[in-house]
């Protein structure tokens, strides 16, 4: 530079190399301008990002200035105007309270005092208001309280003659609802006096004697009814009395002439414990009376019956075997002595005697056994079913032996029964199952069901009992059944299958004395199945 300008002011410019020192001073200089001029630029582009953060943060800075500032004034002005509101509306609601109260009546209420701005002034307002009011209401208040008292007397009157009618219209409707009551009875209903003389007579009096109310009122009853008493009227009215109530049978004749037998109840109507009228209620009992007698008859004729059914089995058991035994024997003796000496048709002759002689004898047996279930009958006690039928199964041991058939005894229950019957009636039905079977081999089965009432299974407590005997035999057509119950009736001939014809007849017989049923199912060929239902519990006493 100091070249330069002493070239300068000498007005000349050398070159080196032909390079002038002015041209590398420009270049020199314009290097470091640009040089510089590229740092300005960076410090210009600092300098204003550095401005921009400065003025982003102070424009942060004023807004939130400014919405802490616009906060503070909406604060306080909702604090200003919750508290007016609150001092405002607090006046108003016990300004409101004040009203109310007054309203009610409370005419010595007053407000509190409340400052001496315009709210006070208002509460002192209402204070003087409300006691110029009370002045003017107290003169009224008594006159309408005067009123009122009397408005309240009239109507509580009112009220009190309204239940007054009320009650006595209810009593009057009761009594004639009793009344008609009464007179609807089918039994005869009195009331008579204490000399015996009807003041009431109901339509059931009417019916029964034959009187009409008009003709029996007055009347003295007894007189009028020709009362037959069980002693004396004068013994009657004493127990009347002295227990306020009798009851017993007595005899009254009607209009007609006919007389009934009633069951009267009778009861002495006090009044303040005086005695004023009797209240007689008649029950007519003659065709109870009469039933009672016909029982007490066809008891004592099944008695006498049942002496004469015993002194035939005596007879049957004795007197007519005997001969029957005579009979078989000498045909034996026959038989022995002459039997060279008979052909053929006189043994057959002598043959067919002795076994009518022995059917006889089986008859005579069967109609025993069938006498003996009434006349031989034991207490009723609790049996085991199970133990009675193996039982009765041991004496056909025999028998099952003989047709090769199984007998199969399920467990039975207990039941109140006479046990030598029911060994019978079980010996009876499984010996009838072993008799009549076809080319099978006889299958019986015995089991047993607890019934209720109805004749469906029972789950709890059972009634009745039913027994099962099931079989795979013959079986019969169902349009018999009642036959089979029949003494000496048979649906096969003698010479088919043995017997009397009486083992059902003794099973319907033990079965009835028991209080129970009998019945069978069949299909022919197929089998039967007899069911027999029994009381668990019999009533209490000895033989039936």
């Amino acid at each position: 530079f100091d070249i330069l300008v002493k070239g300068t002011q000498d007005g000349r410019r050398d070159t080196k190399g032909g390079v002038s020192p002015y041209d590398e001073l420009n270049e020199g200089v314009a290097a470091q301008l640009m040089a510089h001029s590229e740092m300005m630029v960076n410090d210009a582009s600092e300098l204003g990002r550095a401005s921009a953060h400065r003025m982003d943060v102070v424009r942060l800075r004023s807004f939130l200035l400014v919405l802490a500032s616009a906060s503070l004034l909406i604060l306080s002005a909702v604090l200003t105007t919750v508290f007016l509101t609150r001092n405002i509306a607090g006046f108003i609601d016990v300004l409101k309270r004040g009203t109310q109260r007054i309203a009610a009546g409370d005419l010595d209420y007053r407000l509190e005092t409340m400052g001496h701005d315009e709210l006070g002034k208002l509460g002192e307002a209402f204070n003087n208001m409300s006691a110029r009011l009370q002045d003017i209401t107290v003169s009224k208040e008594r006159l309408q309280q005067e009123v009122e008292v009397r408005r309240l007397a009239e109507e509580a009157l009112r009220e009190a003659r309204d239940e007054m009618e009320r009650r006595v219209e209810e009593r009057t409707m009761e009594a004639r609802r009793q009344a008609d009551l009464i007179d609807l009875s089918h039994e005869a209903i009195i009331v008579r006096d204490l000399e015996s003389r009807a003041v009431f007579w109901n339509k059931g009096a009417e019916e029964a004697y034959g009187w009409t109310r008009e003709e029996a009122l007055g009347q003295v009853t007894h007189v009028l009814l020709n009362t037959k008493w069980p002693l004396t009227f004068e013994e009657h009215m004493a127990d009347l009395t002295r227990e306020g109530r009798w009851e017993g049978v007595i005899v009254h004749t009607r209009k007609d002439g006919s007389t009934l037998i009633e069951l009267s109840r009778q009861v002495l109507r006090r009044e303040s414990d005086i005695p004023s009228s009797i209240l007689e209620i008649n029950i007519d009992i003659t065709d109870r009376i009469t039933a009672e007698e016909e029982t007490r008859k066809h008891a004592a004729q099944l008695e006498a019956s049942n002496r004469e059914l015993q002194d035939f089995a005596f007879v049957a058991s004795h007197d007519l075997q005997e001969p029957l035994r005579k009979i078989r024997a000498f045909g034996d003796q026959l038989r022995i002595s002459c039997g060279e000496r008979l052909d053929a048709e006189e043994i057959d002759y002598l043959e067919r005697m002795q076994n009518a002689a022995f059917r006889m004898e089986g008859l005579i047996r069967a109609l025993l056994n069938y006498s003996r279930v009434t006349t031989k009958a034991k207490p009723f006690s609790p049996t085991d079913l199970t133990q009675v039928a193996h039982a009765a199964l041991a004496d056909l041991v025999e028998r099952v032996r003989e047709t090769a058939g199984t007998v199969e005894v399920d467990p039975l229950g207990t039941i109140d029964a006479d046990s030598t019957q029911m060994g019978q009636l079980f010996q009876n039905l499984i010996g009838n199952a072993l008799k009549f079977h076809g080319k099978e081999r006889p299958a019986v089965r015995v089991y047993g069901m607890p019934q209720d009432g109805s004749g469906g299974k029972k789950r709890g407590r059972a009634r009745s009992y039913t027994i099962f005997v099931e079989d795979n035999g013959i079986g019969f057509d169902e349009k018999y059944l009642d036959r089979i119950f029949a003494p000496f009736q048979r649906l096969h001939g003698r010479t088919a299958y043995e017997g009397t014809g009486i083992g059902l007849a003794i099973c319907r017989k033990i079965v009835d004395r028991h209080g129970g049923t009998i019945t069978a199912k069949s299909i022919p060929g197929k089998g039967s199945t007899f069911m027999v239902t029994l009381p668990v519990k019999q009533p209490k006493g000895g033989k039936e």
